[in-house]
């Protein structure tokens, strides 16, 4: 979801997006972990940036590489950069978020995850996510 989305009208608009996003992450220890994240914005669509200029975003794939810190057994604190990439152009991404997960079975996990990526320049967009794990 983007807050900077155009509608058909050419208005400003709160967008949500449908996407699809695949993770892979390596615990370091108990508390500590790195990975890439990827998340797949499945249609097109218009956002009004800083300039206030209309720009189109054609099915943007986002790359990030993240860490992750476990605050408690269930709640992780996510950071990381990377780049959003489309055809129209690349964008720089920052991203914050918080993940929610427990435990289902001997080394599975539901989760479920409140991300905020900040393009550089661009828009902004807020992800939320459920998941499933499997731990090795």
């Amino acid at each position: 979801m983007t807050p900077e989305g155009v509608n058909v009208d050419g208005k400003k608009t709160f967008l949500f997006l449908p996407s699809w996003g695949l993770d892979y992450d390596y615990r370091l220890n108990e508390k500590w972990s790195i990975g890439l994240h990827t998340d797949f914005i499945i249609e097109n669509f218009e956002y009004e940036g800083p300039d206030e200029i209309i720009r189109e975003r054609s099915t943007p794939l986002a790359v990030v590489i993240s860490g992750g810190y476990k605050i408690t057994e269930h709640f992780t604190a996510i950071l990381g950069a990377g780049a959003e990439l489309a055809k129209e152009e690349n964008l720089g991404v920052v991203r914050v978020g918080v993940d929610y997960s427990w435990e289902v079975g001997k080394n599975w996990e539901v989760a479920v995850n409140y991300m905020i990526d900040f393009k550089i320049d661009a828009y902004n967009t807020g992800v939320f996510g459920v998941g499933i794990a499997r731990s090795f």
